[in-house]
């Protein structure tokens, strides 16, 4: 009925605000803020939010299938996801998979490869900083691939 009422209006009705705790709406991120952890598609039961950690990490959603369950926006560690509910009229908007987010991948400072979000890595760095016991070094560790990490934790 909602889709017949859609098409009827030539695609002029606007979302629909509902009140908090309705089962549907859209989510919104802090892009500035974001890092692409990836913990809400990790935490989604409904799986709204998809990760796309390659080619270019990337989180999209797909708001049909977002109960506004809240559990993202709670588990976000760095606390950038607000819900907004509201019914979206338009079904193939509704179940449109839009990006959210997205960064450039950082490369490591050895090998070159692609390996980790940009946002991720500095966040990660800036959190370390003048950490005691990892000292420069090891925070320098950070900016290499799993692989040459692991080599040089091989190397001694």
């Amino acid at each position: 009925a909602l889709d017949a009422l859609h098409a009827a209006s030539n695609g002029s009705i606007a979302p629909v605000a509902l009140a908090p705790g309705m089962p549907f709406g859209e989510v919104a991120v802090d892009r500035a803020k974001c890092t692409l952890c990836f913990a809400c598609a990790n935490l989604c039961p409904a799986e709204a939010f998809i990760a796309e950690p390659e080619p270019v990490p990337r989180l999209r959603f797909i708001e049909a299938r977002c109960v506004q369950c809240g559990l993202c926006e709670a588990g976000c560690p760095e606390r950038v996801i607000t819900l907004h509910p509201r019914f979206l009229v338009d079904a193939a908007a509704r179940g449109e998979a839009r990006v959210l987010h997205e960064d450039e991948l950082f490369c490591c400072t050895e090998c070159g490869t692609p390996f980790i979000s940009r946002r991720l890595l500095a966040s990660s760095l800036e959190r370390l900083k003048g950490h005691p016991v990892l000292g420069t070094e090891g925070v320098e560790r950070l900016k290499l691939c799993p692989t040459c990490r692991q080599r040089h934790a091989m190397m001694g």
